[in-house]
């Protein structure tokens, strides 16, 4: 089995000075926003020196800012997009993947009712199947988006908080957590909120590890996606086939719930290519594919995917990337 990047930290890693000296890094206290968090941690139990300690070892990172102003996912056509997880060495390290984990993924499908090849290719995408999990420190990120000017600080101050409140639940030091540069973490790259709300002991073994042990990370993923309603055995696109002056009038590449029945397309111009029950829900939208424009039915299933990523494209790059594991 791969040796895993991070290590779960114990008891005595969390014992930090708890008084933070006149010579010591400000790091993100100074900002006027962080006593207000000290604040609001105390009434979950947390030592305020100690919050003050993780807060004044935190470091502002330029990439982060730049970074998070332009997701890839939102600056590339699909068409670029999808080569980049949809390739020979993520399809052959997924099998392996799944060849390695046969008996956790059987337990997914079995248990929670979620295809296991859908959590084996988000963990693909996400970080090449455990081996590329993040070089910024988390508490780096979050704390440089949260304390810095952008229309989302009031999410990552939230994210903060929450990385703050697993680090004194789950006796882990935030200061050597990594993570991505908007500070998502392990092996599925949850937010730390996610962590807290989805992250499960898969194991049994009395821990949430989605740092070091895939058996917990496989769970959580799948936990995820039930929780957000997966359809057990339900499908998830499905390639139409245009014709007429009208099928461009339902395109909706912005709205992936599903809000139309597949019958109200079919007056649009639209058929599904393979037999599907007319009454079921789907998303229209349209892709450019190699090979130029293509157009998709997305259903519940697909909608679930994008509660991970609200993207098209990634939604999209997960399932194909699942189908090549057949």
């Amino acid at each position: 089995m791969r040796k895993w990047i991070f290590s779960f930290v114990g008891s005595m890693a969390m014992m930090v000075p708890l008084t933070v000296t006149a010579q010591a890094s400000t790091g993100f206290l100074s900002d006027p926003r962080a006593e207000t968090l000290v604040e609001e941690l105390v009434e979950f139990g947390l030592d305020p020196d100690k919050v003050r300690y993780w807060l004044s070892q935190g470091n502002y990172l330029e990439s982060t800012t730049t970074n998070i102003a332009a997701p890839r996912e939102q600056t590339s056509t699909y068409r670029e997009y999808r080569p980049l997880f949809v390739a020979e060495s993520t399809i052959r390290g997924g099998k392996e993947f799944m060849a390695e984990h046969a008996e956790t993924l059987a337990r997914v499908e079995a248990e929670l009712g979620v295809d296991p090849k859908v959590v084996v290719a988000i963990i693909g995408v996400e970080t090449r199947y455990g081996r590329l999990t993040g070089r910024d420190r988390v508490i780096d990120a979050l704390g440089t988006l949260a304390f810095s000017d952008n229309r989302r600080n009031d999410y990552f101050y939230r994210e903060l908080r929450a990385l703050f409140r697993i680090a004194h639940e789950e006796q882990i030091d935030p200061l050597l957590l990594r993570g991505s540069y908007a500070g998502a973490m392990g092996v599925p790259q949850f937010m730390p909120s996610s962590y807290m709300a989805y992250a499960i002991d898969f194991n049994n073994d009395g821990k949430r590890d989605i740092w070091n042990n895939p058996v917990d990370a496989i769970g959580s993923v799948a936990n995820y996606l039930a929780a957000h309603r997966w359809e057990r055995d339900g499908p998830v696109a499905m390639r139409a086939r245009v014709s007429g002056d009208d099928f461009e009038d339902i395109v909706a590449n912005t709205r992936l719930q599903p809000h139309t029945s597949v019958a109200d397309t079919l007056a649009s111009g639209w058929e599904p290519i393979y037999d599907i029950d007319n009454d079921r829900m789907a998303s229209t939208f349209r892709l450019d594919g190699e090979h130029g424009a293509e157009f998709w039915y997305g259903f519940n299933n697909l909608y679930v995917i994008s509660r991970y990523n609200r993207s098209l494209s990634y939604a999209m790059a997960v399932y194909q990337l699942s189908q090549e594991f057949r």
